[in-house]
């Protein structure tokens, strides 16, 4: 365990709840887990089992009950946390691998489609059961940036994407490839060319 005075330390890089409230914090040292009873962390990382591929955690998305996982240099890990399976999605020699860099943003639509975005590496998508992603790049689609630091559904099926150094795109999540860029006067334009979170 881990108190919270010596967690307040680490570099902390996002906060996110499951249904049952407890807290998952990441950081440069795995998920940190919460326990409000004990007032301490328990930590989830390379040395854990089931173990994640990397202790830098750039991102955290729970959905339906599973943790999603994005770090600097493992992909994406999704565990089912009751059972204690883990699966995780990496850069490999196959094209239809992960992109091969930092996952910086994850969300997963009500119909299990993964969508994750990555430094220099664009926007990768994959659909429930498949195992192949699809890469959405600015070579061969209207992303105007291929760090991808961002991603945010609304209640029209279009996914608002932010990018570092590209501004704000926009897709339909039932049209993938036609995305477009949040055109912007000039003044707001310059505020928004570079989104973190």
């Amino acid at each position: 365990e881990i108190p919270i005075e010596a967690l307040s330390h680490e570099f902390l890089s996002s906060l996110t709840l499951m249904p049952d409230n407890t807290l998952l914090v990441g950081s440069l040292c795995g998920v940190n887990i919460y326990d409000d009873k004990s007032d301490c962390f328990t930590a989830w990382c390379s040395t854990s089992q089931p173990a994640l591929r990397s202790d830098f955690v750039h991102c955290l998305l729970v959905k339906d009950g599973l943790i999603y996982v994005g770090t600097e240099s493992g992909g994406v890990a999704r565990l089912v946390p009751r059972q204690l399976i883990l699966q995780t999605s990496v850069h490999s020699a196959a094209p239809g691998s992960l992109s091969p860099n930092p996952v910086n943003a994850i969300y997963v639509e009500p119909n299990g489609t993964l969508w994750v975005g990555t430094v220099e590496g664009g926007l990768n998508r994959r659909n429930k059961g498949e195992k192949e992603f699809t890469h959405l790049t600015t070579a061969n689609s209207n992303l105007t940036h291929n760090s991808v630091s961002t991603l945010a559904a609304d209640g029209q099926g279009r996914l608002w994407i932010g990018t570092w150094g590209g501004g704000i795109c926009l897709l339909d999540m039932k049209a993938p490839h036609a995305i477009t860029r949040l055109d912007l006067p000039e003044d707001y334009a310059r505020l928004t060319h570079f989104i973190r979170a």
